[in-house]
């Protein structure tokens, strides 16, 4: 029997019997597993995933990954690029094209805000971001694995968002240009 095998090149009986599991378990009609060996790779896969999905889709200029303040996605390249506490004098230049928003934070909101006011103010901020960097560059928004963890949620990766679901919806309050800016470029 074999221990490990990297999944991009071939495969083992343990691992088909977990991806049937977890594509029967998964809501809607979510049913393609990519099994990777950690947090980071995953991470990494994810950024390569919502890049080629784009190409695939007629926008290769959409390679832009938007990332939270305060976020950790792990200790690879790419991970690292997208952690906001990044040491770039000892390990950049990192990834370009990773832009930093605020954190949806209830003990220390950067707008001193606090509850849904505060979350609101955070999405509007993805929203601007979004469109500071232009909508036709960015292929994806990804939050911080730790949240996700934390509330145990379901991971959205429908068309290319990698979010954590903060109280309330992210798209509420943004007013219908910007819901829809962020509903054409994310999802």
């Amino acid at each position: 029997r074999v221990a490990y095998t990297a999944a991009s090149t071939c495969s083992n009986d343990t691992a088909i019997r977990l991806a049937g599991k977890l594509s029967d378990i998964t809501p809607g009609d979510l049913s393609r597993v990519f099994l990777v060996s950690g947090g980071s790779e995953a991470v990494e896969t994810a950024i390569k995933i919502a890049r080629q999905a784009q190409a695939m889709r007629g926008f290769p200029r959409r390679y832009k990954i938007i990332a939270r303040r305060g976020s950790y996605h792990g200790m690879t390249h790419g991970a690292m690029s997208l952690t906001a506490s990044r040491v770039e004098k000892y390990h950049g230049p990192f990834m370009y094209g990773v832009s930093h928003v605020p954190s949806p934070n209830h003990y220390r909101n950067d707008f001193g805000l606090k509850g849904e006011d505060g979350d609101l103010m955070c999405a509007r901020y993805v929203e601007q971001e979004i469109e500071n960097q232009g909508p036709e560059t960015v292929a994806a928004v990804i939050d911080r694995i730790a949240a996700l963890m934390a509330r145990i949620l379901p991971v959205i990766i429908t068309s290319l968002l990698i979010s954590y679901t903060p109280p309330i919806s992210p798209v509420r309050g943004l007013g219908r240009k910007g819901a829809a800016r962020m509903m054409r470029v994310c999802w």
